[in-house]
């Protein structure tokens, strides 16, 4: 019920699934990605309802992108330290104080700290305790984080 009725946006998305699931739970869902990964994306999205699959270059804004978005979501896609100035500003963009943002992420941390160096006078950030997690992702190993806009 959290996501049902709400505009969310899935930043790299890779192979859609986080899109595809916010969208089978009732959510009106924009999945992004470089264009070279759309061909794959396009296909595993059209499992989902009310997907709509756009290219997006970090830092570069989207006329097909409507923002603010209710949600905006992002899993394993801080790796790339370069590419953080532009995540940022791209989240920047996309939201507004009301936007939630969630990331997650595992073995994708290279760029952890330059990210959490760069929102820190932008965005609000609180980790989901372990225990809201379900028990596969109850390790180490998984991060998973809110944020709002300041």
């Amino acid at each position: 019920e959290k996501f049902r009725g709400r505009r969310c946006l899935e930043l790299g998305a890779g192979c859609g699934l986080v899109g595809i699931v916010l969208s089978k739970v009732g959510a009106s869902v924009t999945v992004t990605d470089l264009e070279c990964n759309l061909p794959l994306l396009q296909e595993n999205t059209s499992i989902g309802k009310d997907v709509d699959v756009q290219p997006l270059v970090w830092g570069t804004p989207s006329p097909k992108c409507s923002p603010p978005y209710d949600v905006i979501v992002g899993c394993d896609i801080m790796y790339i330290r370069e590419a953080i100035p532009d995540l940022v500003d791209t989240l920047m963009q996309l939201s507004d104080s009301k936007t939630k943002i969630i990331f997650s992420y595992g073995r994708n941390r290279f760029a952890e700290e330059t990210f959490f160096d760069a929102i820190t006078s932008k965005f609000t950030m609180m980790d989901v305790p372990e225990s809201d997690l379900h028990t596969v992702y109850q390790c180490a190993d998984v991060r998973v984080f809110t944020m709002q806009r300041v």
